[in-house]
């Protein structure tokens, strides 16, 4: 038991930093998550980009799933199938 205490105060005394405190601490826990989102966004733009640009080039007729019904009116003057 005594051996225990000598090496937890020993452990204890070569990590010690009086600069230490609990926002530094979880700011080298959270850095990961900062590093990851950070990357995630600059994908995260030219994949959006790129995705819309499909969707806005997709014949609106092959679009299933979404109640789209050959000769439905979308209100803004198109109509299913066709282009105008």
């Amino acid at each position: 038991m005594e051996r225990l205490k000598v090496l937890l105060f020993t452990l204890r005394s070569l990590t010690f930093n009086s600069g230490t405190s609990r926002a530094a601490v979880l700011d080298t826990i959270f850095e990961p998550v900062f590093w990851i989102v950070d990357h995630f966004v600059g994908i995260l733009g030219p994949v959006s980009s790129f995705l819309i640009k499909q969707i806005m080039n997709t014949d609106r007729s092959t679009i299933t799933g979404f109640g789209v019904v050959e000769g439905m009116d979308w209100g803004f003057g198109i109509e299913a199938g066709g282009r105008g």
